[in-house]
């Protein structure tokens, strides 16, 4: 590469978005910097280009000290959407988001069991069905109700699934969030785009639907209408509205995501005379699954069930958000697991619990400001994926970074058994002379 300020070779390992040049101590941006005639160029993904400008160490530093502030001389434009000032912005509000995350994944579960005795008491002595059992195709179908002591044991299964579902998650991928949160708090740099932790891709998916649901709940005020809450939501009862937010964080990721995307693609993939890349069950419980081809189709026929499963409680408002988070959750369902699917769910319904029960107002206000502060992260989100969207459309597929082609190698094969020939008869070694 060529220094535009002096015209001396600058060695770059592309690593940086910008290198000092070792003669003149300018800093010299890449992208608008001359190609030397032997100096290969460092490919990046197009959509994760944005987030491609590193802050840790280069693989190949220079042996000359590095200059002072002072010394520094920027050439190329500092600033910009296309410079490194705001990808690291967007990064680091994402990381920051990521350790939201991981606290309102330990608020959530401990609203679950402190509201436990409250959804079990009104679970065990109403009159009404508390539970609806019910599968989505378009909209829902009632296919069975629970009261009683049934519902009361139908709930204490939910904790134990939905705390199970949060500690593998965290097992999973919170030691290395955490690792990854304090690295950037010591300066080595904010996860990128093609980050594969899942706490920071559930930070950028959370965001993005909470934005996109708050979003469309403005355009509606400002077109002068009101989208319907439905009463069991708006004015319930505290002990109702727990069980039915637990039910629903579960129950609605078996029968959309199970039931209308990881089952018919298992029978997609069966049928195709290929073979199964993956092994019969991770299609039902998710994780590692390519996101292409018919994968694709069943996560936009899930996403547009789980929209229109929405409609008759709440209104038409409700299936754009409902229709995105619904893509956002299946894309966890495949790449994630079951599980990922489960624990963001929970944390969009159980939001509303923790303010049922009553909690101090200053705690109140500290989760107002932490939703105010993932919406901003979302509408961040939401454009760093239009890029995503972009490259998707132009290349034709989903790119491997973000679980496309490529990312997840298939399970491997079961070995089968050969047939060995019957082993001939032992013959007595011949006779030797003795020396």
């Amino acid at each position: 590469m060529i220094c535009h300020s002096c015209g001396s070779v600058i060695p770059y390992s592309g690593a940086f978005d910008y290198v000092i040049c070792p003669k003149c101590r300018a800093m010299v941006y890449v992208r608008h910097a001359t190609k030397h005639h032997d100096e290969a160029v460092p490919a990046f993904p197009s959509a994760a280009g944005l987030d491609r400008a590193q802050t840790g160490p280069a693989r190949h530093e220079p042996p000359h000290p590095l200059p002072s502030a002072e010394e520094i001389r920027i050439v190329g434009p500092p600033t910009g959407f296309d410079g490194p000032i705001a990808p690291r912005l967007a990064r680091f509000a994402t990381a920051n988001a990521a350790g939201m995350i991981l606290f309102l994944i330990a608020n959530h579960v401990a609203v679950l069991l402190i509201g436990a005795p409250t959804a079990l008491a009104f679970a065990t002595y109403s009159s009404d069905p508390v539970v609806q059992l019910f599968v989505a195709f378009p909209f829902p179908v009632l296919i069975g109700e629970l009261s009683g002591q049934a519902a009361a044991a139908w709930h204490v299964m939910l904790i134990v699934g939905l705390v199970a579902s949060c500690g593998l998650f965290l097992y999973q991928h919170g030691p290395g969030a955490v690792r990854k949160l304090r690295a950037m708090f010591l300066g080595a740099g904010s996860p990128r785009l093609d980050e594969p932790n899942g706490v920071f891709a559930m930070a950028r998916i959370f965001c993005a639907s909470v934005f996109v649901g708050q979003f469309t709940f403005m355009i509606a005020n400002l077109a002068g209408l009101t989208p319907t809450v439905p009463d069991s939501v708006a004015d319930g009862e505290p002990g109702a509205l727990l069980v039915q937010l637990a039910h629903a964080s579960v129950w609605e990721e078996l029968v959309v995501r199970v039931l209308l995307l990881g089952l018919p693609l298992l029978v997609v993939e069966a049928v195709a005379g290929r073979g199964l890349p993956h092994a019969p069950w991770r299609y039902l419980l998710g994780g590692k699954i390519e996101v292409n081809g018919a994968a694709v189709g069943f996560l936009f026929f899930s996403a547009t069930v789980f929209g229109l499963a929405h409609v008759p409680g709440w209104d038409l408002w409700k299936f754009p958000p409902a229709f995105v988070t619904g893509l956002l959750l299946g894309y966890l369902f495949l790449r994630y697991g079951l599980h990922a699917a489960i624990v963001m769910h929970f944390l969009t319904d159980y939001f509303l619990a923790t303010l049922v029960l009553g909690v101090p107002g200053g705690y109140a206000l500290l989760l107002g400001l932490m939703l105010i502060f993932m919406e901003a992260v979302g509408g961040v989100n939401v454009v760093r994926y239009y890029y995503v969207l972009r490259e998707v459309w132009f290349n034709g597929g989903v790119p491997a970074y973000l679980g496309g082609p490529g990312a997840f190698p298939p399970d491997a094969p079961v070995p089968a058994v050969a047939l060995t020939p019957p082993l001939e008869p032992a013959q007595a070694p011949a006779p030797t002379k003795p020396d």
